[in-house]
C-alpha cells in the first residue's frame, strides 16, 4: 500500500519558528514533524510520496 503525506504551506500560523525551517522539520520533542508523521504510518506501508 501507497501513502501520500501532504507537507505543503508556508506554516505562517508558526512563525517565526518557520523563518528559516520549513514546517514539516520543525523539531517536536527532538524530531521533525515529518518523522513523527512518517512513524505513525501503518507497517502495510510500503511507499512513502511526500508532497
Amino acid at each position: 500500500m501507497d501513502a501520500i503525506l501532504l507537507a505543503a504551506g508556508f506554516g505562517t500560523r508558526l512563525r517565526p519558528h518557520t523563518l528559516t525551517t520549513p514546517k514539516p522539520l520543525l523539531p517536536i520533542q527532538g524530531r521533525p514533524i515529518l518523522d513523527w508523521t512518517m512513524g505513525s504510518l501503518p507497517e502495510e506501508i510500503s511507499r512513502v510520496v511526500v508532497v
